[in-house]
């Protein structure tokens, strides 16, 4: 059985359906939100639309198993975008086959995740394909500057691969897939219940600050041990999901608000340019890997000014931007809404600045800095909130004169 996630999944398992037949193959698309059954009771758990009919789909009851016999599919296989939100999804599915029936995972090659292409490498006629970004990132290290030129295409989502690539995977299926390995001694058990489970907020936190970075379990192998891809890919998406939720102490801003103020400096933003606009600027610069209504609702969001959002906005809002009374939710359509830079912008972040920014490579760019470093504590004079995986923080807004006023007490030395 193959469960698709989203749209892209669905459309590529069904066309790879005309390839392996139907006959011992099928679909299950997962669309809606798939529950984490540690936070709720089995009752609830199968009252959601999703688990309730994958249970049905698989004929799957809440007991021991130690063989597939009683199933109606022998195998799941797990089709997702390698973006983190797929990385979680597998995760949950991992977490409620240990809760409910941890003798499935026991059974080789029950649980498997389909892994298509991260990165071709193209030269002529010759071709090289990489499932994972560190991979690819290793062998252009090893390549000699006289060597070939090489063409790089990147694949961020199942969506990206062509009919002729879908039948090239399912024609091999069994070599684009991996297999979850059940160690059998308990870890897998407790991992799970660190990652998933309710009133873990403390082990959570040590959990996430044990993330190496650009961790995979992309291997030439065929078979990942469970506790492999918790310790590395699940762990990584966690924290991922922290750093996009929580923001940063140095500038007060979250990836996707940086990625945007980075995209205006480049693009010199001092003349009205629709919020839309903008949006598909910022994706085609920065990386950017979350759609573009979320891109657009934080470009919204950065340039509202009326009281209790922003004190000093980094954009300028030319139009309908919302108000108060609904928090800024009333606001008009992106494509009615104008935006520039704020002249305060350069005052705040300076360009002399730029040069000496940390730039980590992503996909082969050059994005945004890790962070900015304002003249003055950004994340005091707008305030901050976020919640993820055992982290809540929340900063209230600050008058931008009290906050002045006491760094020059602190460069002083006097008392704040």
């Amino acid at each position: 059985l193959i469960l698709a996630v989203g749209d892209s999944a669905v459309a590529l398992a069904i066309a790879g359906l005309s390839v392996v037949g139907r006959e011992f193959y099928g679909v299950f698309p997962l669309r809606g939100k798939f529950r984490n059954v540690r936070e709720i009771s089995v009752k609830q758990a199968l009252e959601a639309k999703e688990i309730a009919q994958l249970t049905r789909v698989l004929d799957l009851d809440v007991r021991e198993y130690t063989d597939v016999k009683s199933l109606r599919y022998g195998s799941i296989c797990v089709m997702a975008d390698r973006d983190f939100s797929g990385v979680r999804i597998i995760g949950l599915v991992m977490s409620m086959l240990q809760q409910w029936c941890p003798g499935l995972l026991g059974v080789p090659g029950f649980l498997r995740v389909f892994r298509a292409p991260a990165v071709k490498a193209l030269s002529g006629a010759e071709e090289v394909a990489f499932s994972s970004l560190p991979e690819h990132e290793a062998w252009r290290s090893l390549l000699d500057e006289g060597g070939p030129q090489w063409d790089c295409r990147y694949y961020p989502g199942l969506g990206s691969s062509t009919c002729l690539e879908v039948r090239e995977y399912f024609s091999e299926l069994r070599r684009h897939e991996l297999t979850f390995v059940h160690s059998g001694t308990g870890k897998e058990e407790e991992l799970l219940a660190t990652a998933f489970g309710p009133r873990r907020a403390e082990d959570r936190r040590e959990w996430a600050l044990r993330c190496e970075e650009g961790a995979s379990v992309d291997s030439p192998e065929a078979t990942v041990r469970c506790i492999d891809f918790v310790n590395k890919e699940l762990l990584h998406s966690a924290k991922y999901e922290v750093e996009c939720a929580i923001p940063s102490v140095m500038d007060g801003l979250k990836p996707g608000q940086r990625k945007v103020l980075h995209a205006a400096f480049v693009r010199k933003l001092y003349s009205d340019i629709t919020v839309e606009q903008l949006s598909g600027y910022v994706t085609e610069q920065c990386a950017y890997h979350h759609g573009e209504a979320a891109l657009q609702a934080t470009i919204v969001g950065m340039a509202q000014d009326f009281v209790g959002s922003n004190n000093l906005n980094l954009l300028l809002p030319v139009g309908q931007f919302g108000t108060r009374m609904l928090g800024g939710k009333d606001h008009a359509k992106a494509r009615h809404l104008h935006t520039r830079l704020s002249p305060l912008a350069r005052r705040l972040f300076p360009e002399s600045d730029d040069a000496v920014l940390e730039r980590p490579a992503e996909e082969g760019e050059g994005p945004e800095p890790r962070w900015y470093c304002p003249v003055i504590p950004l994340v005091l004079v707008n305030g901050a909130e976020g919640v993820a995986l055992g982290w809540r923080t929340r900063v209230p807004r600050h008058n931008p004169r009290d906050v002045i006023a006491n760094l020059r007490r602190y460069l002083r030395g006097q008392p704040l």
